[in-house]
């Protein structure tokens, strides 16, 4: 492949079966390149992508690493088990070409339940992004690999590298509320019960709030 314009980059951490799903999704486009982070123990073959295997088990890590590889000038990382519509790739990267103020951002999360309690997720993430601005990883995250470097990539933080990274890329411009849906895997949500899951996010959210107020106090003080 030459010259890539964009390069999708998933961290996986035995998420064989969903990275074989988004290879048969996006695989063989020449406009993009896949290049796939694996950070368990599973060896799989896989064709249509770079495989790169990581050291270390931790998403941010696995990202930074996929982006020193990547050749494409918009970079998106996907989540293992979140799946984008090939036809939205080429659309965005022709929006951002048009519109240079936005450096990056997120799609509009869904998932793949018909659930009410999955709609009801759904519609609580798009409030949160609308009324707070707070995206996260699940949201497939887009960016300009020149803004991406400039920042730094992403912290490598056991969790919410994501939010950290977006706020981030607020500093460098706008990001773009991207309208087009992703799709995650609802598993674990069916799997762990829906209200225990929203409990136990916001639980670790609030958690990890007061750790950054504590840290930032303790830097003033």
């Amino acid at each position: 492949m030459d010259n890539p314009l964009i390069s999708i980059i998933i961290p996986s951490y035995g998420d064989a079966d969903f990275v074989r799903k988004n290879l048969s999704i996006l695989g063989g486009i020449d406009a993009w390149e896949i290049i796939v982070v694996e950070a368990g123990n599973t060896t799989y073959e896989l064709s249509n992508c770079v495989f790169i295997k990581s050291s270390k088990a931790n998403r941010a890590f696995q990202m930074n690493l996929g982006a020193e590889y990547a050749r494409g000038d918009l970079l998106i990382f996907l989540h293992a088990d979140t799946f984008v519509p090939p036809s939205s790739i080429l659309h965005l990267y022709s929006f951002l070409s048009l519109h240079p103020s936005y450096v990056g951002g997120t799609y509009r999360f869904s998932l793949d339940s018909n659930s009410w309690k999955a709609h009801v997720i759904e519609m609580g993430v798009y409030l949160r992004e609308k009324i707070f601005g707070l995206s996260y990883g699940d949201q497939c995250i887009f960016v300009w690999k020149r803004v991406f470097r400039s920042v730094g990539g992403f912290p490598e933080e056991p969790v919410f590298e994501d939010a950290l990274f977006l706020k981030k890329l607020r500093s460098e411009g706008m990001l773009y509320n991207y309208p087009e849906k992703c799709v995650t895997s609802a598993r674990k949500w069916e799997k762990r019960g829906y209200l225990k899951t929203v409990i136990e996010h916001n639980a670790l959210a609030l958690k990890w709030a007061l750790k950054l107020s504590s840290d930032k106090t303790k830097r003033i003080t």
